[in-house]
């Protein structure tokens, strides 16, 4: 069987990394992506947050891009979907209809653990999403680190899953030998300070305009 030949259409840029640190070549980079599983553990406050379920969601719709082996998610309490993402009124409903699958156990390959919420796991490279205001970010799962918030702000679970996906795809890979050994984190509201600065709290949210009219130069980054 012929393959197709690669275009700016079908190729897979995270294969292209791979290439660039590891060499071998196209066919080999994706072989080792489709070995790439992500286990999502959901503990049991996020049945009552917007902010962490948005966490959990982007994990799901982001993460299945780049752990092409497939992304499961352990739910220890299935809740009521609190975000206008779809027509789904569960958590689990939405989470597969991102692509996840609903399972208790992870599958096999090669695994990367992270927890949302207040779930914890003994796999020693696991990593715990955190979300407080306007603030987000990772730390080690079995750090017990926690972050009290006054706010729950759906933004910074966005921002706080793609840390966590970032930080464990290039982890699992090898792309990056540094490892989480502490909690991390950055605020929407103050990008210039650390994220335990009380200034990076950020002030309670009150106003929305009505519309939003967004541009991009997203053609930069495609070229």
């Amino acid at each position: 069987m012929i393959e197709p030949a690669l275009t700016e259409d079908n190729l897979c840029r995270l294969a292209v990394a791979l290439i660039q640190r590891f060499g071998g070549s196209y066919a080999d980079a994706m072989s080792q992506l489709e070995r790439l599983h992500l286990h999502v553990v959901v503990g049991g406050d996020v049945a009552a947050s917007p902010a962490l379920q948005a966490a959990l969601l982007t994990t799901v719709n982001a993460g299945k891009r780049a752990f092409l082996g497939g992304v499961t998610v352990e739910l220890l309490c299935d809740g009521d979907l609190l975000l206008p993402w779809s027509h789904a009124t569960k958590l689990s409903a939405v989470v597969t209809e991102l692509g996840g699958r609903i399972a208790r156990s992870p599958d096999g390959g090669l695994l990367q653990t992270l927890c949302i919420g207040d779930a914890s796991s003994s796999i020693s490279d696991a990593l715990s999403v955190w979300v407080a205001d306007w603030r987000g970010g990772i730390a080690p799962a079995d750090s017990g680190f926690s972050l009290p918030g006054r706010q729950d702000f759906p933004t910074a679970g966005v921002m706080a899953a793609a840390f966590g996906l970032a930080r464990g795809f290039v982890q699992l890979t090898g792309l990056s030998s540094h490892f989480v050994e502490r909690p991390s984190g950055f605020s929407l509201w103050r990008p210039d300070l650390a994220f335990d600065d009380p200034k990076a709290i950020g002030p309670k949210l009150e106003f929305l305009p009505e519309r939003l009219w967004l541009a991009g130069l997203g053609h930069l980054g495609q070229a």
